[in-house]
C-alpha cells in the first residue's frame, strides 16, 4: 500500500490519542493534547500517523507525503521528535522500535503508550522526589548525591528516613555507604538528610565514641 493510499479515521483516532493520554500519560504530568484542530495541525497529525503505526517504524519521508495530503501547508520535514519533549514515547535514530529493534535514521517509533524517558528525567529534576516512581528516579531527584553528605560520584544505597517503618521509596533516601553505616537505625531523618530525631537506642553510646572528627562536625550541622 503506497503512503497517499493509507486511509485512516483520524478525528477517530485523536479521540483515542485523548483517551491513552487520560489513562496512561496525565499521571506523569504529561501535558493534555487538547482538541484536534480543523484542518488538523502538522504536529497533530504525526501523532496520529503514529498513533496509527503504534510500536512499528514509519519512515519520515512517508509520513511528511501522508500529511500534506491532509493538510498541503506542513513541510516535508515533520520533526517529530518534539512529541518525546511533551512527553510521548516517540523515538527516533538511536531510540528502539516496540520490539526493540534498533530504528535507522530517518525513522520514527511511537514505541509505547507510556511516558518518554526524557520527559519523566525532566520532570523528575523539575519537581523532585514528589515525581520519583522507583529507586533510579529518586537518586536522579538528588542528582545522585548523598542526602547527608552531598557527596556524588560514588555507590548510592537505600537509607531509611524512619528506621522504624519499612524501606519503602516514600520512607528512602539515597546515602553513601559511611553515611549510611553510622545513620542506621539510630535516627529518623528528613528529606533533606537532616536529622529529626534521635531513637533511643543502646547503639547510639558507641556511635558518638566510634565517630571520627569529620563525622562529629557532620552530626552537629545535622542535629542543628
Amino acid at each position: 500500500m503506497t503512503t497517499t493510499a493509507i486511509k485512516l479515521d483520524i478525528a477517530m483516532t485523536w479521540d483515542q490519542l485523548r483517551k491513552d493520554w487520560a489513562s496512561r500519560l496525565s499521571r506523569h504530568g504529561v501535558p493534555d493534547i487538547g482538541t484536534l484542530n480543523n484542518p488538523p495541525g502538522c504536529m497533530q497529525l504525526q501523532l496520529v500517523y503514529l498513533r496509527h503505526f503504534l510500536g512499528a517504524p514509519v519512515n519520515k519521508h512517508d509520513m511528511a507525503t501522508w500529511i500534506q495530503g491532509c493538510n498541503n501547508k506542513c513541510g516535508l520535514d515533520p520533526q517529530a521528535r518534539h512529541w518525546k519533549s511533551r512527553g510521548w514515547d516517540v523515538q527516533g535514530q538511536g531510540g528502539v522500535d516496540a520490539r526493540n529493534n534498533p530504528l535507522p535514521n530517518s525513522y520514527y517509533c511511537l514505541t509505547t503508550l507510556g511516558p518518554s524517558a526524557d520527559f519523566l528525567t525532566k520532570r523528575t529534576r523539575e519537581l523532585g522526589r514528589i515525581a520519583a516512581t522507583d529507586w533510579d528516579s529518586l537518586k536522579l531527584a538528588y542528582n545522585h548525591r548523598c542526602a547527608i553528605c552531598g557527596c556524588n560520584g560514588v555507590e548510592l544505597e537505600q537509607g531509611h528516613m524512619d528506621p522504624r517503618d519499612e524501606l519503602q521509596l516514600n520512607n528512602t533516601v539515597p546515602l553513601c555507604t559511611k553515611c549510611n553505616r553510622w545513620q542506621l537505625d539510630r535516627f529518623v531523618i528528613n528529606e533533606e538528610g537532616r536529622i529529626t530525631t534521635i531513637l533511643p537506642v543502646e547503639s547510639n553510646r558507641a556511635l558518638f565514641k566510634g565517630l571520627d572528627a569529620r563525622e562529629r562536625r557532620q552530626l552537629q550541622n545535622l542535629l542543628s
